[in-house]
């Protein structure tokens, strides 16, 4: 029994290794292309939203005048 424990010891780690270096964890089982796409079309949309509002606030992003260099 303990071999048996060793084994699937090993195989579970070595599958949990695995997924960890996954790069593309979608499950298409539940939902399809359709679902996948759907996600993916989100994603690019809120990605596409962050990136203007950092255009609309430009000024905000800018670094304040270092105190030091006023001295």
């Amino acid at each position: 029994m303990e071999i048996l424990y060793g084994v699937s010891h090993e195989i579970r780690k070595k599958a949990q290794q695995i997924q960890t270096h996954n790069d593309c964890p979608h499950v298409l089982s539940h939902g399809g292309y359709d679902l996948l796409e759907k996600k993916l079309v989100e994603e690019k949309r809120k990605k596409k939203h962050f990136e203007a509002m950092l255009i609309e606030n430009t000024p905000l992003l800018e670094d304040l005048p270092s105190p030091i260099e006023d001295m």
